[in-house]
């Protein structure tokens, strides 16, 4: 079994912005208690996505236009026999942003279909400063992360590659799980604060969210909607970190989209406005168009992807 290494976490933009709005501000809208939500089964509830869902964001840095952020649900799949939901995202910068500092992360998770627990997660870093994997497979019965890292250029450290294992908290989601799993969960009572446990960069931490007051949002692309707004704080090593706020806003519809979301920053706030969205029985998108140039480019299942790296990573 490879041994812990001491690393230095590096924050990348897709990273940061899923923290932000996936796995940290959507984590707990559909209000079930974290102790009772993971002993159930998920299949007791119906997901409200299904293979086609493509939801497209339009993501600012205060005023700047920094760039787009797609979510996409795959068709099913497998992964050792099993059936697995399959969960891809993409960030692209432009503009101002896209001449400065040019991103194009992509992201993607496989969470298997019975319990709803991340089975795989990849993201994968196309920066001006930094290009490389990231893969983490979870195994939820002996309680551990398998961490590699595979890095092709980094402007200070150069390549790098590293193999570890994490503890893994139980029933934990990542990044991107979360915001599927949660999606799947009714609303109850307003005003109630719900905890979610979350694996991420090689930590377990918290998070608790408060429901506020259903709203109507009238500026959208979509004409008015009613939308749930969540209140967010983290827990990290049993303490509560308060010193940014975070909310996001949950459509009060059977597809329970994040329609908006807005997170505080050390130097102004990121901000993010749902654009366009389908479902797989859309006859069309709604909202804008969306550019190929943006959608997500899932390969977790090519023949030369993660899948043919899963057996070695997952061994002991």
């Amino acid at each position: 079994m490879p041994m812990k290494t001491a690393r230095t976490p590096r924050l990348h933009i897709l990273d940061f912005t899923l923290r932000c709005f996936v796995s940290i501000m959507i984590l707990s809208l559909f209000s079930i208690d974290v102790t009772d939500a993971s002993e159930r089964r998920w299949t007791e509830n119906e997901p409200p996505f299904s293979p086609g869902e493509l939801a497209v964001f339009a993501v600012r840095w205060g005023p700047v236009k920094g760039g787009d952020i797609s979510l996409e649900v795959r068709p099913l799949t497998e992964l050792d026999g099993e059936p697995v939901w399959h969960f891809a995202g993409r960030a692209v910068s432009s503009g101002l942003v896209d001449a400065l500092y040019p991103v194009d992360d992509s992201i993607e998770g496989l969470v298997d279909t019975a319990e709803f627990l991340p089975r795989l997660f990849e993201i994968r870093v196309d920066e001006k400063k930094e290009r490389g994997r990231r893969t983490v497979i979870y195994d939820h019965d002996s309680g551990e992360a398998r961490f590699e890292l595979d890095r092709t250029f980094h402007k200070d450290d150069g390549p790098k590659q590293e193999q570890r294992v994490d503890e893994l908290g139980p029933f934990a989601q990542d990044a991107l799980s979360a915001l599927y799993r949660l999606r799947m969960l009714p609303v109850r009572q307003v005003g109630k604060t719900y905890a979610v446990p979350i694996h991420e960069d090689g930590k377990n931490w918290q998070a608790e969210v408060t429901v506020g007051e259903v709203e109507t949002l009238r500026d959208t692309p979509f004409g008015e909607i009613r939308a749930y707004p969540l209140e967010l704080k983290v827990r990290f090593d049993g303490k509560l970190k308060t010193d940014r706020g975070m909310t996001a806003w949950i459509a009060d519809a059977p597809h329970r989209a994040l329609v908006r979301f807005r997170a505080g920053l050390k130097f102004g706030s990121l901000t993010g406005e749902l654009r366009s969205f389908r479902r797989q029985t859309d006859t069309a998108m709604l909202g804008e168009p969306v550019p190929e140039t943006i959608r997500p480019e899932p390969r977790l299942m090519s023949e030369s992807g993660t899948g043919s790296r899963v057996g070695a990573l997952s061994s002991p």
